[in-house]
């Protein structure tokens, strides 16, 4: 027996190692993750997930023995219940870990897909090319080397580097509850699917708002508790490398997406009028430097240096 170890302990979240232990030892300690869940000491939602090896394998061996993902679901009865046997144990059923995708992402080609119109070869064409775009933005944000936190930084931005932990560990002792409120939400939506197929999209909108908000004030949770509103001085902070890369990941996992789009985008420029870049043209036909032109005009330097080499 073998049994699949991620993130346990190991230095890298993402590692993967075969543990081999007993037959005897297996079940026991696949009893008590069964018990676990059962005591709500695990996270309700994750379930367990193991994969399991049968027969005196070597470890080193690159064939996949590997069989098929397994998750355990609660057994519960046409009220809700948990079913429990007759010791009194948690009765949990097995199935496939699935995952649902588009046809799209089941072929290399999206032409394959096509009945052969004309209408659908432009369009499988337009999605190739999406395809061939994705592809490569992922192939380049891969070898993308995330920067090391520096030290001089960390110093000078103490207090929004404080801040932002603080921010941060709020949203960690705060997102278990959300995610329960997720799960709660997403059970009474099916319940809702299932006895209520006729809803349209504005019906099953206005119902989730309600189910949401329903399970996050049954247990406690809040959207605001799991997300970090960052200031200007604290993403000052992030672009100077203030924090390390592992913390940024965790940052930006809880900070909306809006708002780091707001940061991380392009700057527009400023946009003059004919008479301000004419007055800009003057000053500088006067004599005057392009700070004090700047500083009359109130614009960055860098702008009165722009308007002034486009010259006539």
């Amino acid at each position: 027996y073998y049994r699949k170890v991620l993130g346990d302990g190991l230095d890298k979240p993402d590692e993967k190692q075969l543990i081999k232990i007993e037959p005897e030892e297996y079940m026991e300690k696949l009893y008590d993750q069964i018990k676990a869940i059962g005591d709500g000491l695990t996270k309700p939602d994750e379930g367990i997930q193991l994969l399991k090896v049968f027969g005196d394998v070597n470890p080193e061996d690159k064939t996949d023995h590997m069989k098929e993902a397994q998750k355990l679901y609660e057994v519960k009865d046409k009220d809700g219940n948990y079913l429990k046997d007759e010791d009194g144990k948690q009765i949990y059923k097995e199935e496939p870990v699935t995952t649902k995708v588009k046809k799209m992402a089941l072929v290399k080609d999206a032409h394959e897909l096509s009945s052969g119109t004309i209408k659908e070869e432009l369009y499988a064409e337009f999605a190739n090319k999406c395809k061939y775009l994705g592809n490569t933005a992922r192939k380049d944000a891969m070898a993308i080397q995330t920067p090391k936190k520096n030290a001089a930084a960390e110093e000078m931005y103490a207090a929004e580097v404080e801040s932002i932990n603080r921010k941060l560990n709020q949203a960690l002792q705060h997102a278990p509850r959300e995610r329960e409120a997720q799960r709660l939400a997403t059970l009474a939506m099916k319940e809702i699917f299932e006895n209520n197929p006729q809803l349209d999209k504005k019906d099953i909108k206005k119902a989730a708002q309600y189910q949401i908000t329903l399970a996050r004030s049954k247990v406690g949770a809040s959207k605001k508790a799991v997300e970090i509103d960052l200031t200007p001085k604290e993403w000052e902070a992030i672009e100077a490398n203030a924090i390390s890369g592992s913390r940024l990941r965790e940052v930006l996992k809880h900070t909306k997406s809006d708002t780091v789009l707001k940061y991380a985008s392009p700057k527009q420029g400023v946009a003059l009028s004919s008479a301000q870049i004419n007055r800009i043209k003057a000053m500088g036909s006067s004599g005057y430097s392009n700070a004090d032109i700047a500083e009359a005009m109130g614009i960055s330097a860098s702008t009165v240096t722009k308007y002034l080499k486009k010259g006539g």
